[in-house]
């Protein structure tokens, strides 16, 4: 049964992965992610005797506790709506997810299945990839579509049917990868990580210069180096550059999409400017993860204590913006996990949120962790820039499996 256990959680992990959309309350949702917590929950069942000893940590009942009132409390304050109820719901299945995988992946056996999921993600990926030469453009691994930057490019998009998560699953795969015992299989993992996630060319492909700046040895480079490409991906994200001129030559960076002229909602919503330099002008304009970034911050001041609670920032932090793909609308999700957290949760939110860390941290520690390990997370964290959600089942299963329990130091133990 043990056997069986950890194959249903590494499966359960891969259908995280996978991206089979749905619309609930008038919100999106994903059948994988509730698939992902039926096999998890199933793997708990059958293998009883190992996970319902360790339940009884304080340290896990109080952060799990916490945790969920991080969610349950603003969407209480909300009047407990329909949507609210959900989004408040799939929060408190998500830090399930994550209690479960930290016992779980207590047992080294585990862990390496759970490494062998990662690695069947990037191949599946890859033989994905090759195959969709073959098969409809609407079942392919690669989208191709109308976009600001990168009209006419094809965009891997995987079994995660969209390019942006592709690339986080992508880097967290690394990660997991690293606990592999042989060299040869985390070089692979490294490099068709970083191909898959540039191939999406989408946030993650922003985040691989941070990471690749986190594995240099001196520290004082690494620091400035890292923090250069957080403002560099910044800055691409958020403005959108049309037209560079230096030394009175210009160069065209990046052409408007014709709707936005339409009924002059460019003009209006998204005005051009010119930043004059010395010797260099760039015209441009504040795209729309910029706006949904600053409306995240400016929503939090309106709602500095409750927030607008779960889920609410799509109806009650409304900005007008045309995303890349030329859709106007004034009801769009935060795709920034700062501003999006800090609104949707407000000032308690965040700080339950704080203390389940805090009350975890207690019991748990990080395993020494390789010096790809901190890049990936120094790539995800550059993701979270403009991804739609980084508590994602994925992405906690890999912090799951760099925490170990603390041990009691032997002077503590002398009367």
């Amino acid at each position: 049964m043990a056997r069986l256990s950890r194959a249903l959680l590494a499966f359960a992990w891969l259908v995280a992965t996978v991206s089979v959309p749905c619309a609930a309350f008038g919100r999106a949702f994903n059948v994988g992610f509730a698939a992902a917590i039926a096999l998890a929950l199933t793997a708990a069942c059958c293998n009883r005797r190992t996970l319902w000893s360790a339940l009884p940590t304080r340290a896990l009942l109080a952060a799990f506790g916490l945790a969920v009132l991080a969610y349950a409390v603003p969407s209480l304050a909300q009047g407990l709506s329909a949507r609210a109820f959900v989004s408040a719901g799939r929060g408190c299945a998500v830090f399930a997810w994550f209690i479960l995988m930290v016992l779980a992946l207590g047992d080294p056996r585990a862990k390496r299945a759970l490494v062998l999921a990662g690695a069947a993600l990037l191949v599946g990926n890859l033989l994905f990839a090759g195959c969709s030469l073959l098969i409809p453009g609407h079942f392919s691994s690669f989208e191709r579509v109308r976009h600001e930057y990168v009209a006419g490019f094809p965009r891997f998009r995987g079994f995660a049917n969209s390019p942006a998560p592709a690339g986080v699953w992508a880097l967290v795969s690394i990660g997991l990868m690293e606990s592999s015992p042989r060299s040869r299989d985390r070089w692979f993992a490294r490099a068709l990580g970083q191909l898959e996630a540039a191939a999406t060319l989408s946030i993650a492909l922003l985040a691989l210069p941070g990471l690749l700046a986190a594995l240099l040895p001196r520290r004082w480079l690494r620091r400035t180096l890292v923090g250069a490409s957080v403002v560099l991906a910044a800055a691409i994200l958020y403005f959108q550059p049309l037209e560079l001129t230096v030394a009175g030559r210009a160069l065209t960076l990046s052409r408007e999409l014709p709707e936005y002229w339409s009924e002059g909602l460019g003009p209006q919503y998204m005005p051009q400017v010119t930043i004059a330099l010395p010797g260099i002008i760039v015209r441009g304009h504040v795209s729309a993860y910029g706006k949904l970034a600053l409306r995240g911050l400016s929503c939090f001041a309106q709602h500095p204590l409750l927030g607008v609670g779960p889920g609410g920032f799509r109806d009650s932090c409304r900005v007008m913006a045309m995303n890349t793909f030329g859709e106007w609308t004034d009801q769009r999700d935060s795709h920034n996990q700062i501003g999006g957290l800090l609104a949707e949760l407000g000032l308690v939110g965040v700080a339950l949120l704080t203390l389940a860390w805090l009350a975890l941290r207690r019991g748990y520690q990080f395993d020494a962790m390789t010096s790809w390990q901190r890049a990936v997370w120094t790539g995800l964290f550059i993701c979270a820039l403009g991804s739609e959600d980084l508590l994602s089942l994925p992405v906690l299963a890999l912090l799951a499996s760099q925490l170990v329990p603390r041990t009691v130091a032997p002077s503590s133990l002398v009367p």
